[in-house]
């Protein structure tokens, strides 16, 4: 699990094809005006899925593309960028485990990786929990250990006042509303508190758990979330 760059800030499509533009020398020139209008709801989208900002990248990102020797190619750019996520406590597991499908190992391989505290506490709570009497408890305890050590501070992320605030209200809306058992209100809050984190920079979380994620979301629009 390589951690050669800071997850902050993520890789873009629309980004990369810009700095491609930009070496190509095309944005060196002297400027032109462009105005035209278009559905707010397809800026909207071209702004989240290329991860772009302001309203004037997505029309320099679509004309980087179509300057280019061959457009439609222009589309996979994606495949050369590493994608910017954070795992799941359950997906940090089954990783450990070798018990992931294949595609998704390939994608946590190349990925740029965030590691909530959250995520890290839940995981250090079942080594805890773990019988030191058991065969397999130093080996895990090793393996565990390497991994955690292995994370930089640019990696792991924390929620903050504000998060924790929304986290609450959060589970505690789904705990009244979907009738929790006070075991699936901790982890409600949990995943709460990872997916709010994720949001706040800008990072889907991949997780095994589609249905509470899914919840959240419902709530809480303004995170993303990749499941298997």
């Amino acid at each position: 699990m390589p951690y050669d760059d800071d997850v902050t800030p993520p890789a873009t499509i629309g980004a990369t094809l810009i700095e491609e533009a930009r070496r190509a020398g095309l944005l060196d020139d002297k400027t032109e005006h462009v105005s035209f209008r278009a559905p707010k709801a397809l800026i909207e989208a071209a702004k989240r899925e290329s991860g772009l900002r302001s309203t004037t990248e997505p029309g320099l990102t679509a004309l980087a593309i179509l300057a280019r020797p061959d457009p439609v190619a222009a589309a996979s750019v994606a495949a050369n960028a590493r994608m910017a996520l954070v795992p799941d406590t359950n997906v940090t597991i089954r990783n450990m485990s070798g018990s992931l499908p294949a595609e998704v190992e390939t994608l946590i391989d190349s990925a740029l990786m965030g590691h909530c505290s959250v995520c890290i506490s839940e995981i250090t709570a079942g080594i805890a929990q773990y019988d030191p009497a058991a065969r397999e408890w130093r080996r895990v305890r090793r393996q565990y250990g390497i991994l955690l050590g292995s994370i930089p501070d640019t990696r792991l992320l924390v929620p903050d006042a504000e998060t924790w605030h929304l986290a609450g209200v959060i589970s505690g809306t789904l705990a009244r509303t979907q009738g929790l058992q006070p075991h699936q209100r901790n982890e409600c809050l949990n995943d709460a508190l990872i997916y709010l984190t994720a949001a706040k920079r800008g990072l889907p979380v991949l997780t095994a758990n589609r249905s509470e994620f899914d919840m959240i979301q419902q709530i809480a629009p303004g995170g993303a979330f990749l499941w298997f």
